[in-house]
């Protein structure tokens, strides 16, 4: 029960963390940071006009279901009703959903970032010909200016992961503990 609180816990603080993280450095210095949130954004450096599309959103509300099955999973199993692991289960299902839903969408969404952005020297033309993914660190040269660039999925994305393995690792224990209560044998008296 310890690990489902555990679990609740990394599932909320995921949520105030960045899921995935963009930096260049260009002579040395700090040009650009984006970090990219469930609910927004955060940069300096980009146009106001870069997009955060609906699919952050819908990852969000799986990311936060999950969070609401699993705390009503530990209230259920807390007070011995028999759908605590039917909702473990339920959050499980829907936290693998988020990360699956933002990870393929942050791959096919930021692979055509240079079509949002025209004019940025930043963006355009260095990546026309490198489309951004979840992990890259490479070193570019824009003339004779020479830019790093490092993209990753950050603290987040990896909390809210540990999250999901530690509802997986609850929802193996229970189904253990069900099968061991199910093969004891009783006293008759």
């Amino acid at each position: 029960m310890r690990l489902l609180l555990v679990s609740i816990a990394l599932g909320f603080a995921s949520l105030t963390l960045p899921w995935w993280t963009f930096i260049v450095i260009a002579r040395g210095t700090l040009s650009m940071e984006f970090h990219l949130f469930l609910w927004g954004v955060l940069r300096s450096g980009l146009p106001t006009s870069f997009p955060i599309d609906w699919w952050s959103y819908i990852a969000l509300a799986l990311v936060v279901l999950s969070i609401g099955f699993s705390l009503l999973g530990y209230l259920s199993l807390g007070s011995g009703r028999s759908n605590g692991k039917k909702l473990v289960a339920i959050s499980g299902i829907s936290a693998i959903g988020g990360y699956v839903f933002f990870f393929i969408n942050l791959l096919f969404e930021f692979s055509t970032l240079d079509s949002y952005v025209h004019g940025n020297w930043t963006t355009y033309p260095l990546f026309r010909d490198h489309p951004i993914s979840a992990f890259n660190i490479r070193v570019s040269h824009y003339y004779d200016l020479v830019i790093s660039i490092f993209e990753f999925l950050s603290v987040g994305f990896w909390m809210a992961l540990v999250s999901s393995v530690c509802l997986w690792i609850v929802l193996y224990r229970l189904h253990r503990n069900r099968k061991s209560n199910l093969t004891k044998p009783t006293s008759q008296g």
